[in-house]
């Protein structure tokens, strides 16, 4: 009779028991907000009309971003960037190509004037929310007259 008892208190410890289950790193972020901050260096490559793009520094942290990053101001030259999970489209933000730079000054004779110029090299800097957590993203090259050109894939 003791036996049984004994038999029977155990069982019940170990049904009511808890374990923990590991969860993985990727598992843990999906269900929590996090912001990627994503900084790049774009740059024209040597004996080429394309342009190319590195990444310089990627930092993943939780939270919450206030707003969005502001849109793309300029209607011509932009870069597209669009963020996806398992091959399957979550968002996408277009900026400014950082390369192409639209001035609006005083000039001599205090005239209005505009002068739009390309840069050598330049470093640019994104973030973006993810709730559902991207595992790559491609940044597009939209440039005025052209068809839209993929200059990186990036793993993330």
């Amino acid at each position: 009779m003791p036996l049984r008892i004994l038999s029977i208190f155990f069982f019940f410890i170990s049904a009511c028991g808890t374990s923990k289950v590991s969860e993985s790193n990727n598992e843990i972020q999906a269900t929590q907000p996090s912001i990627y901050f994503l900084t790049f260096k774009i740059f024209r490559r040597e004996n080429s009309k394309m342009n190319a793009v590195e990444l310089v520094n990627k930092t993943l942290t939780a939270g919450t971003m206030k707003g969005k990053d502001p849109e793309a101001r300029q209607f011509a030259n932009n870069l597209i960037i669009f963020y996806y999970r398992k091959s399957l489209l979550l968002d996408s933000l277009i900026i400014d190509h950082p390369l192409y730079k639209h001035l609006e000054y005083t000039d001599e004779s205090r005239k209005f004037a505009v002068k739009d110029t390309m840069l050598p090299s330049a470093d640019f800097f994104f973030r973006f929310q993810t709730a559902q957590m991207a595992d790559e993203l491609s940044i597009v090259e939209q440039q005025e007259g052209q068809i839209r050109q993929e200059l990186k894939r990036i793993k993330l």
